[in-house]
């Protein structure tokens, strides 16, 4: 009897807690800011289900979506809408082993999907289905799970369309794009130089990245990577820590999927080392990815990141980090992507070359580069200086209020004392 007094007690100070932690979301939802507080911690489900409605609310969408349900239900179903509940509850079956995942769940993942199919008027591609059941799982014992799931419709294409910001071409058939697969090679390679040299050279041992048919293989899985958003990889645990930290970011960092993948590879690294062949090792990634221990991938994962801001307050309207292409005509011509990670702070140790570049381009000194970047930026050089006359120091800030920029200290304490 006293322990289920005991109990009592403390699951109602629990619901107090979570009450006021949902009050505090809905007041300041204009400061994402305040999240910054829950970066690297291991959220329980009920915390995570706020701070991800917050971030992935997209009204248009859902009120889009609530109005066709309203006027004619039918033009929100596919027409292969049988089709997709059976892969919905493949899929869920292949990933999802001892995992709790009922009809309920398993029929809204079917609903969104087909919705999802029926407004993009294209065959849904397996990425899709890897992004909707993390989302299903974080949601699945709460009121958004409903029909119609109004809500859901909306976080779940935000998640979409955060691929879509790392990756435009994601639902594009690029058939041998040289220039496409050396920008998605790069991008890893110097992601996996950074975390770990040695298994940077031990992956240009085992495959010739200068071969566009070796540099295939390499691709094909780094596509596969950041297109679910490590989920196809990861278990539900490490991808929930993973999409939490990408989630609550003020600021999308493109690059941050790339660092992830290679950091998956640091936690297998004693046993990749040991391999001769490309065959061999990613037969063992794909046997072993999702069997990394949590403590170990969230280690490495505060180790990389916490160099990283979890915001950029220099840049006014920035896009942090994006994946930028040069699209041409029909043909949509890949470039080299620029990748500018504005929300990293200035590292105490000299900067490593980028070593690795397998476009047709002659190595530029860091002086043309620098220019070359002004030169698509014409914000960079304001900022740069910016940035020296504050010595990579953070500007100052009031705890819950997004910080200024452009702002004197006085002027500032006057705003904040409003």
């Amino acid at each position: 009897m006293k322990n289920n007094i005991y109990f009592s007690k403390k699951d109602h100070k629990w619901n107090i807690l979570n009450h006021l932690f949902e009050k505090l979301m809905k007041d300041n939802m204009q400061n994402k800011d305040l999240l910054e507080r829950f970066q690297f911690l291991d959220l329980p489900n009920d915390f995570r289900q706020k701070i991800w409605a917050l971030c992935l609310a997209n009204k248009a969408t859902s009120d889009e979506y609530r109005k066709k349900y309203h006027d004619n239900r039918l033009t929100t179903v596919s027409k292969f809408d049988v089709q997709i509940a059976k892969d919905s509850e493949d899929f869920i079956n292949k990933h999802m082993l001892g995992e709790a995942f009922d009809g309920k769940m398993i029929y809204t993942m079917k609903v969104i999907l087909s919705y999802f199919e029926r407004k993009q008027d294209r065959i849904l591609s397996d990425y899709l289905y890897y992004l909707a059941i993390p989302v299903i799982k974080v949601f699945g014992n709460s009121h958004y799970i409903m029909n119609p799931p109004v809500d859901l419709v909306g976080f779940f294409i935000t998640v979409v369309n955060m691929v879509k910001q790392i990756d435009p071409l994601v639902d594009i058939v690029v058939q041998h794009d040289e220039k496409y697969d050396a920008m998605m090679t790069d991008l890893f390679m110097n992601s996996l130089n950074r975390v770990d040299q040695e298994l940077a050279y031990k992956m240009t041992e085992l495959l010739r990245l200068e071969d566009p048919l070796q540099r295939n293989m390499l691709v094909a899985l780094v596509k596969r990577f950041v297109h679910s958003l490590g989920f196809e990889f990861l278990n539900m645990r490490n991808t929930l820590y993973l999409w939490d930290q990408m989630i609550m970011k003020v600021y999308p960092m493109g690059v941050e999927i790339f660092l992830v993948m290679a950091i998956t590879f640091l936690c297998l690294k004693d046993e990749m080392m040991k391999f001769k062949t490309w065959d061999q090792l990613i037969d063992f990634y794909y046997h072993n990815s999702k069997l990394i221990d949590f403590k170990m991938f969230t280690l490495y994962y505060k180790e990389v990141f916490n160099v990283f801001y979890f915001y950029n307050p220099v840049y006014e309207n920035a896009e942090v980090s994006e994946v930028l292409y040069n699209e041409i005509d029909e043909t949509q011509d890949v470039e080299k992507s620029q990748i500018v990670d504005l929300s990293k702070k200035p590292s105490k140790l000299p900067k490593q070359p980028k070593i690795y570049s397998t476009l047709l381009k002659k190595p530029q000194r860091p002086e043309e580069e620098l220019e070359e970047i002004k030169a698509l930026d014409p914000q960079i050089e304001r900022a740069l200086k910016e940035n020296v006359q504050n010595e990579g120091v953070r500007l100052k800030q009031q705890i819950g209020m997004v910080p200024f920029v452009n702002i004197n200290e006085e002027e500032q304490d006057e705003l904040a004392d409003l």
